[in-house]
Formats: structure tokens, C-alpha cells, sequence
């Protein structure tokens, strides 16, 4: 028997941290709810209503800022930013729930100098974190992010400053000019937001980085037929035990026709492999290309290849549940298994893993990296962790793995990832909603 692996699980970030804005969000949502009915049944006043309804639109637009700023920065999971956010977000979290709560049938139960107050006082600690992470993240980003930099730095100190006056006159009761202070404050909120959001449309986009909508999932009753199999997968895993020989014994049936699954998506979809048309592109001419493709199934890559009139020099297909197969003159599949097999690698080998590795387990995957570590180039497509994919199917424990992790397997071997690509269900409104694959293109340094 094999030794069981004790497996670390690893903080998603970015899930954690998107899960999170939506909970603040949909508090922000009921937290307008209340003065709204309120200002209805003339419980309360018209500025007390108007000023409800500014803190709702500066927490909404200031928690999305935050957020997107989050997701363009370039070290966004690193342990400072995680802190930062998840800091900003429960400081955002206490104070909605702080503001619902002034309500009671209606009526606003706490005098208006102590929402006044608590607004100024989550405030300032939320700026003073927006300045902390200026310091300790963005100063350390390079090129368009860290021009913004000092610019950053001077409005958030000009926000912070402009909350000090609203904290002294609720101190010192002075009740005339509390609302002034307040209201400054909030157009001093939106003309820095403004400047934000300007800067951000107008900015380049990171060519590093594309999304596209999928166009390989299907009908709609596909994808919803999918997801329901995967969420049932994902209830089952905790109980199912890894079968040895599974995945060789299911895509050994797949690929022979004696095991029909209509829910396979991946490369014996040609459009799940368009994406590598842009990898391509990065690359530039690969006419002189040897091209290694791992978990190879039939050869789909290399049909693509041909298909899209790319031009290479050979092509070596291996994977263990295909029978060994000469596609062409300069074109092979070998039946053998990926983490033993003997590669040839010259100065012009380029290696492609097309959702193979997800198949893989830790120690699959470091035999495979040692084998090929002296190629120049890697690409490698796979399903991004999510609800769609399957947790567990006939025996077989999927091992997915995302960007951040990928990229310190390849670290330590001298790879960096230089380019990726993902894949999307939804795009509404130019919003790109659950991503779904995502090609990475690996360079040697």
C-alpha cells in the first residue's frame, strides 16, 4: 500500500477575499433598506436620509475600488495585501452592521452624533490602512502601478485629515457644524474616487494577462447539467478513496469508445484549445519547434496544430491510455507514462501539458518537472478550481492546481510564468464572471 500524503490546504486569496466583498456588499444593500422605509413612513429626517444614502454610495464605491485595486496589483497574494484587505473589508463589515442596527421599527435609535461619529472613527482606520498598503505594497510595484503612488498617498492623507474635524466637534458638541464637516468629507470622497476610477479606465490593460468568454462549455443546459455533477462530486469527495489504475483505466475506455462521457471538457474540444492561438502569439515562430505533448489522449494538439496551419518541426505525443501511433512522418504518440519516460529535450523542445496535470498527484508532477527542466518553454492548460469541474469521478481524485501554485512548482527549476490566458462563463456588461480554464505560458529565465 501507498503512504497516504498529508496535504496542506492552501488559502485562496483571491476567493476568500471576493467572498468576502459580496457578504459587505449585500450588508451595504440592507443597510440602505432601513432609512429608505424609514424616510417613508417619516421616521426620520430628510437630511438624516440623505446622508444614509451617501455613506451606502461612498461604502460601495470605495469597497469596489479597493477591490479592484487589489486584483490589478501584481503581488496580490502575497501575506501583507491578504491582511490589508481582510483588515479594510471587517472594518467596512462592523460599521454597516453598526449603521442597520441604529434602526428599530423604523425609528433611529441612536442620536445622529454617535453615527457621526462612528462613521468618522471607521473611517480614518480604513484610510490608515489604505496609506499602510500604499507603504508596504504598491510602493514595491513597478511601472504604471507605482506611478500612482504619491498621488495615492496625498488624497488618502487628505481624506484622513478631513475626518479629524467631524471626531473634535462630536467630542466638543458642537452639533451647527457637524454636518458640514460630514458633507465635506463626502464630496472629498467622491472627487478621489473619481480621480480613481478615471485613472483606472484610462490605464492600459496588463497585455500579460487576457480574458476571454469560453466558447467551448455549450448549451446552457450543458453547463447547468455539469455544475450539478460537479457539486454532487465535490459532497462525495470526503468519502471516496483514490482507485489505483482509475485514470489510465477510464480515458484508456474514453479514448477506445467503450466508456461514452458527453461531459468531457478538454482537449477533444478544438475550441477548449483556441486559446493557445494567443500563447502562440507571445512566442513567435515555432516552424523549428519540437513540440513534447504530455497527457497527449489522441493527439488532439497536434490535429489543432495542423488545423490552425501551424508549422513545426516534430511532434511527440505521450500518455499511458494511448497504444503507440505514428500521426505523420514527424509526428508520434508513445504509450508510456509521463513521469518515467525518457524525453529527448534540445535547444528548440517546447513542452505542452493540455489538463493533464490536475490528473497528477504531488509526486507525479515533481517527476514530470525533473524530466523535462532543461526545455526553454512550457505551456500549460488547466481547469482553474471551481464548481464546475468534477472534485471526483469513478475512482479518480482530481488535484487541481491555480497561477500561485504552478508558479512555485516551476520557481525552484527557473521558470516564470510570462503569459496566461483564461477562459470565462459569463462576460455581461464587459465583466468577466467565473472563470473556467486558464492557459499559462512558462519561460525559462
Amino acid at each position: 500500500m501507498k503512504n497516504e500524503q498529508v496535504k496542506k490546504l492552501e488559502l485562496n486569496y483571491s476567493a476568500l477575499i471576493e467572498t468576502v466583498f459580496a457578504v459587505v456588499i449585500g450588508q451595504n444593500a440592507i443597510m440602505l433598506s432601513k432609512p429608505i422605509i424609514a424616510f417613508g413612513t417619516y421616521n426620520i429626517s430628510f437630511i438624516v436620509f440623505v446622508s444614509f444614502l451617501s455613506i451606502g454610495l461612498i461604502n460601495l464605491l470605495t469597497i469596489t475600488a479597493n477591490w479592484l485595486s487589489s486584483k490589478k496589483t501584481e503581488s496580490y497574494y502575497n501575506g501583507i495585501l491578504f491582511l490589508s484587505d481582510i483588515g479594510t473589508l471587517a472594518i467596512f463589515a462592523v460599521f454597516t452592521q453598526v449603521l442597520t442596527d441604529c434602526f428599530k421599527d423604523e425609528e433611529l435609535l441612536f442620536d445622529k452624533s454617535i453615527w457621526l461619529l462612528t462613521f468618522s472613527i471607521s473611517y480614518f482606520l480604513i484610510y490608515l490602512t489604505f496609506i499602510i498598503w500604499n507603504f508596504t505594497v504598491r510602493s514595491r510595484e513597478s511601472g504604471a502601478i507605482r506611478k500612482n503612488f504619491s498621488i495615492a498617498i496625498v488624497m488618502n492623507l487628505i481624506i484622513l485629515i478631513s475626518l479629524i474635524p467631524i471626531i473634535v466637534s462630536v467630542f466638543i458638541d458642537l452639533e451647527i457644524i457637524q454636518y458640514q464637516f460630514f458633507f465635506l468629507n463626502i464630496i472629498l470622497q467622491l472627487i478621489v474616487l473619481a480621480f480613481y476610477y478615471i485613472v483606472a479606465f484610462i490605464s492600459p490593460r496588463n497585455k500579460s494577462h487576457i480574458r476571454q468568454k469560453a466558447q467551448w462549455i455549450g448549451s446552457p443546459c450543458r453547463y447547468i447539467k455539469q455544475t450539478a455533477i460537479s457539486i454532487l462530486s465535490f459532497i462525495r469527495r470526503p468519502f471516496v478513496r483514490e482507485k489505483p489504475g482509475a485514470v489510465r483505466e477510464y480515458w484508456k475506455g474514453y479514448y477506445s469508445g467503450a466508456i461514452i462521457d458527453n461531459f468531457v471538457f478538454d482537449s477533444s474540444d478544438i475550441k477548449y484549445l483556441d486559446k493557445i492561438e494567443h500563447v502562440i502569439q507571445v512566442i513567435g515562430d515555432i516552424s523549428k519547434t519540437d513540440v513534447i505533448d504530455l497527457c497527449s489522449g489522441n493527439g488532439n494538439l497536434y490535429k489543432w496544430l495542423v488545423m490552425k496551419h501551424h508549422m513545426i518541426n516534430s511532434y511527440l505525443g505521450v500518455d499511458f491510455s494511448i497504444d503507440t501511433v505514428s500521426l505523420s512522418e514527424n509526428a508520434n504518440i508513445q504509450n508510456a507514462n509521463i513521469g518515467s519516460y525518457e524525453y529527448k529535450i534540445g535547444d528548440d523542445s517546447m513542452v505542452f501539458v493540455i489538463n493533464g496535470l490536475c490528473y497528477c498527484n504531488a509526486h507525479t508532477v515533481d517527476q514530470v518537472i525533473k524530466k523535462i527542466q532543461n526545455v526553454k518553454t512550457i505551456v500549460i492548460i488547466e481547469p482553474i478550481p471551481g464548481i464546475f469541474w468534477d472534485a471526483c469521478f469513478k475512482g479518480v481524485i482530481l488535484h487541481y492546481r491555480g497561477k500561485k501554485k504552478l508558479s512555485k512548482i516551476l520557481k525552484p527549476y527557473g521558470f516564470s510564468l510570462k503569459f496566461h490566458i483564461t477562459d470565462y462563463t459569463f462576460k455581461i456588461f464587459g465583466l468577466f464572471i467565473q472563470p473556467m480554464s486558464r492557459a499559462y505560458l512558462f519561460l525559462k529565465d
